[in-house]
């Protein structure tokens, strides 16, 4: 075994983490899971490629809100 086993290209690829954008949405609940689908995020959604600013099936209406604009709205209805 030893050195051979980091021979494959696998270990040498760039390995980082894909950040999905449901991590900096308001919506998002942990774990796979959102207000919009609290069962679970569609896989397709889970993807870097595929956006949810536009309606899906079974959302609710719920879009993706980021965080920070859910932070100002609050500000604003306490002031």
């Amino acid at each position: 075994m030893g050195e051979k086993q980091f021979l494959d290209p696998r270990w040498w690829d760039d390995p980082k983490p894909r950040d999905v954008s449901c991590n900096s949405c308001a919506h998002y609940l942990g774990f796979a899971k959102c207000i919009a689908f609290p069962k679970r995020i569609p896989r397709e959604l889970l993807t870097v490629e595929i956006s949810h600013d536009k309606p899906y099936p079974g959302d609710g209406g719920y879009l993706f809100t980021p965080k920070e604009v859910e932070r100002m709205c609050a500000k604003e209805a306490v002031a």
